[in-house]
């Protein structure tokens, strides 16, 4: 066990040349993620949708980073990288919807009434779970704003997850929140304001306590 995959950041999906749709998602916990891992000795591929320099990974020679920007850049990447993973961490805040169809030009702001169609993007997670391999382990997120940990279960067993670490929308952008980590042996384990820091250690941790050593 030395190789992990790490999808981090938000995704950029266009509606046309200048605008598109996002979400706040920082990319701190994936960097704090990675830090960790590499401290371990893990060699690490880190994908990550446009964020902020700060919010990269330190440098090392164990760590390769990879840039995308939309969900399905992401999606096309993760699945050519993820067979020579020994473990995959899905906390990218990946869109759901993409538009169906992006103006080659700008959307002249003199519209008054614009409509958009979108379609559903692809659930990464979803489809690398159904081909991962009996030596390869997923740890996925699921960002509720109910705190319904039967739903994070619910997305544990849908998406073939080894353990799904619940959070709250007022953790996106922060340097702490708290975390529920809901593993397929029933195991759950509550955090509550902890630095993301903290919380990349304990993923660490808890990935190698209940998940590989089990």
């Amino acid at each position: 066990m030395n190789s992990i995959l790490i999808l981090s950041g938000p995704t950029h999906e266009y509606l046309d040349s200048v605008r598109y749709i996002t979400n706040g998602s920082s990319g701190i916990l994936g960097k704090e993620i990675a830090d960790e891992a590499i401290l371990r000795d893990y060699n690490v591929d880190f994908i990550t949708g446009p964020i902020q320099k700060i919010n990269y990974p330190k440098s090392s020679k164990r760590l390769n980073i990879h840039k995308v920007t939309s969900a399905n850049d992401m999606y096309k990447l993760t699945k050519k990288l993820y067979i020579h993973a020994d473990i995959i961490i899905f906390v990218a805040a990946v869109s759901d919807y993409t538009p169906s169809e992006k103006s080659r030009d700008k959307i002249k702001s003199s519209i008054d009434d614009l409509t958009i169609k979108f379609n559903s993007t692809i659930d990464i997670a979803k489809n690398i779970g159904k081909n991962k391999k009996d030596n390869q382990y997923t740890i996925g997120f699921s960002l509720q704003t109910t705190d319904d940990i039967n739903i994070a279960k619910v997305k544990l067993s849908e998406k073939n997850l080894d353990a799904i670490i619940l959070n709250h929308p007022s953790n996106i952008g922060s340097d702490d929140g708290s975390f529920k980590f809901i593993f397929k042996k029933n195991i759950i384990n509550e955090y509550n304001n902890i630095s993301k820091k903290e919380c990349a250690f304990l993923i660490i941790n808890n990935l190698i306590k209940n998940i590989i050593n089990k």
